[in-house]
């Protein structure tokens, strides 16, 4: 199987990270957004309701609920994020309202508290989820205003945010794969052409020109002061010591094959001859070795018979 490249690599590890970022930044923005709305919401309801409170005392011990029909259709038709107003006395029954036709069971059930304005969340069939707010009039001995403020441009806010974290994100990850794919094309190349040229060294070629002082045109140059650059200068370094080495054992080999007495000749595999000495080339009646490398020694050496046949 072959394995993953440097930038499909660097583009699994870039998209896990913005995947882990995106979901982390998009929770934390939904509950950011929800707790301030939810404030927001809070308040601008606990406003109303309050008001609406103050309105009606007079109104109530007047015997007046057609007047405050009139002024909670008011504010729920002019306010943006009502749901619902529901005015009802101190024995729960339903003075006025905004629910057609009639008041939800659960809303009418609701608790309410004579000292403080409260808030529950609530979901009503027909409207979704709301956050009842609910206000007294007169420390409840005149019933207890219900405002819902309706959940729906919360959620509504949060996807919209949502959505555009979401485009930001992907535009920045599609900037960055391009900018990845640069900067590992540039660290890849020159390691591909030393993998190359490693894998020539392995398979036999001279690195090092005669004179052992450079090398080809086609191997890497070591550009820059960077970890490659680094990398490559080392490894011409290498190359040359290893060959230099290399030219100095062949050397020596060649030394002691030319003052040795006796014939010494090497076959591969296929009984090919591969080295030989001049002893070994004049034994054989050849003026030199050059003459027997690369040719089958069995031919060579035991050609015929004593007797002349083959």
């Amino acid at each position: 199987m072959k394995s993953l490249g440097l930038f499909t690599k660097s583009l699994l590890i870039l998209l896990g990270l913005f995947g882990l970022t995106t979901v982390v930044l998009a929770v934390f923005m939904a509950w950011s957004i929800d707790q301030d709305l939810t404030s927001e919401f809070r308040r601008n309801g606990q406003d109303i309701a309050e008001s609406i409170a103050r309105s009606s005392v007079g109104l109530l011990f007047n015997h007046d609920p057609t007047t405050v029909q009139a002024m909670l259709d008011e504010r729920g038709e002019g306010t943006p994020g009502i749901s619902y107003i529901l005015v009802i006395d101190e024995e729960g029954n339903a003075i006025a309202h905004t629910f057609v036709p009639s008041v939800p069971e659960e809303i009418r059930r609701l608790p309410g508290n004579p000292r403080k304005t409260t808030f529950h969340q609530i979901h009503v069939e027909g409207l979704g989820d709301s956050i009842d707010v609910c206000s007294a009039i007169l420390a409840g001995q005149g019933g207890y205003v219900h405002v819902g403020m309706d959940r729906t441009s919360i959620r509504e806010m949060i996807w919209g945010r949502t959505q555009q974290m979401v485009c930001f994100v992907g535009i920045l990850f599609i900037v960055s794969v391009v900018l990845t794919f640069i900067l590992t094309r540039k660290i890849s190349q020159p390691l591909r052409r030393l993998t190359d040229a490693a894998q020539r060294l392995a398979s036999g070629d001279t690195l090092v020109r005669q004179d052992n002082s450079s090398l080809p045109e086609w191997f890497p140059v070591g550009e820059g002061d960077d970890e490659v650059g680094e990398l490559t200068r080392a490894f011409h370094r290498m190359v040359k010591e290893v060959t230099s080495r290399e030219n100095g054992l062949k050397q020596q080999f060649k030394l002691l094959l030319d003052s040795t007495a006796e014939a010494i000749y090497g076959i591969d595999l296929n009984g090919n001859c591969i080295f030989c000495n001049p002893a070994c080339a004049k034994l054989l009646g050849y003026e030199s070795a050059e003459h027997l490398l690369g040719r089958q020694t069995h031919d060579l050496m035991h050609h015929t018979h004593a007797d002349g046949t083959p």
